[in-house]
Formats: structure tokens, sequence, C-alpha cells
């Protein structure tokens, strides 16, 4: 009987262990938790640049966006560089 107790009691919890297991991507949806890629909620220049295609653009846009020139964007001034795309000159709109 008791055995019995123990298996209905494990049984119980090892689905609550897998919907509490945490094994999405961090970040994922989150564009500032993906870039911060140390978790220390901030953005150094080098994460921000490690993604970008063009560096010399992206410095432009760290620069731009780090406000208090500390060189690390919070999520408010990275959330600044994630504005809408400017379009090319002649677009269709």
């Amino acid at each position: 009987m008791k055995n019995l107790l123990k298996i209905t009691v494990l049984a119980a919890l090892i689905p609550a262990t897998v919907l509490l297991a945490d094994d999405k991507p961090k970040g994922k949806g989150n564009p500032f938790k993906k870039a911060d890629t140390d978790g220390d909620g901030k953005v150094s220049k080098e994460e921000f640049l490690a993604p970008a295609k063009n560096k010399e653009q992206a410095t432009k846009r760290f620069e731009k966006a780090d406000a208090d020139k500390d060189g690390f964007l919070t999520a408010e001034e990275f959330k600044a560089t994630m504005g809408k795309p400017k379009k090319k000159e002649g677009a269709a709109e």
C-alpha cells in the first residue's frame, strides 16, 4: 500500500516538473533579453554589435542610443534603437 502511495505521488509530480522546466530559448520574443547575452540587465556595445552585419552603422546606432554615454544600453535606450526602419528614397508607400 505504501508503494502504491509513493507511485501515485511521483506520478503526480512528474507532469508538474515538466511544466515548470524552462526549456525555452533565452529571450525568445524579447529583443532586449536576446541581445543581453550575459544577463546583466544591460546591453554592452559588444553584445549590440555581435549580430550586426554592418558594424559601422550599428556602432553609430549604439552611440546615438546610449543617452548617458556609459557604454551600455538600458532597456529604454535599447527600445529607442528599435524604431521603425527608415524608408528608402523612392519607395512606394
